[in-house]
């Protein structure tokens, strides 16, 4: 039996991360997943959150993820996200701004708009993405 499985994480643009792990907690549509080595084969949604890979019972990276979908397949467990960002590598600066642009982008547009669900999704991706670099900034204190 193995003790550690591999992580990668996808984006449309490139591979963020490829590496070993003891766990990885992902933000799984129905409620978090906690991913072991030899867990039972799965594929599923993923919605906006955190990601936690474990390594020796500690926290090695965070990773803020905005949704996509996860496999488990043999001690190899693939995120293809539709966007993610290191939260040790987060700039609280940009994201304010990207806060900032949403909102303003939001109260532009009229409610018969049919590009305003795009712009409501932006704000909500901003505001979670906030959220967690708060989130992850207390827990590292």
């Amino acid at each position: 039996m193995l003790d550690t499985i591999e992580f990668e994480l996808v984006t449309p643009e490139k591979l963020m991360i490829s590496m070993t792990a003891s766990m990885v907690v992902i933000p799984g549509a129905e409620g978090d997943l906690g991913i072991l080595p030899s867990h039972t084969p799965i594929i599923s949604s993923i919605r906006t959150g955190v990601i936690d890979v474990h390594n020796e019972s500690k926290i090695e990276r965070k990773i803020f993820v905005s949704g996509g979908s996860v496999e488990m397949i043999v001690d190899h467990c693939t995120v293809l996200a539709d966007e993610a960002i290191f939260l040790d590598d987060a700039d609280q600066n940009s994201i304010s701004q990207r806060l900032l642009a949403a909102r303003k982008a939001l109260e532009e547009v009229s409610a018969e708009d049919p590009s305003r669900p795009r712009f409501e999704k932006e704000l909500f991706l901003a505001e979670a993405l906030k959220d967690a670099l708060e989130s992850s900034s207390k827990s590292s204190s």
